[in-house]
């Protein structure tokens, strides 16, 4: 197995981990209190959108040649961070309401 497809297989168990994480801050959101519910729910969307953006770069990555992707790396990662940033300031909120 080459580095790059080590490298996509670990990224692809990431990605389905922020895509668990997501569907359980979901069902939190869907139980919500009403007055903060429309707090979360702008916050969830904003989520969906950093895991579209994170899946099309996977994507892009995928079709980069083996001597192309290291220079791609850096796009995937930073996408990575800012959705688990996200997912990190929604979990803050919902301790903080608790």
């Amino acid at each position: 197995m080459t580095k790059k497809e080590l490298y996509e297989k670990k990224i692809e168990g990431r990605l389905q981990e922020l895509k668990d994480e997501i569907s359980i801050l979901k069902t939190r959101v869907d139980n919500a209190k009403t007055e903060v519910k429309l707090e979360y729910v702008n916050q969830l969307e904003n989520l969906k959108n950093l895991e579209q953006i994170a899946e099309k770069n996977l994507d892009e990555f995928k079709n980069k040649s083996d001597d192309t992707w290291e220079k791609f790396k850096e796009n995937i990662e930073e996408s990575w961070d800012k959705l688990s940033c996200e997912i990190t300031q929604l979990k803050k909120k919902f301790k903080e309401n608790e």
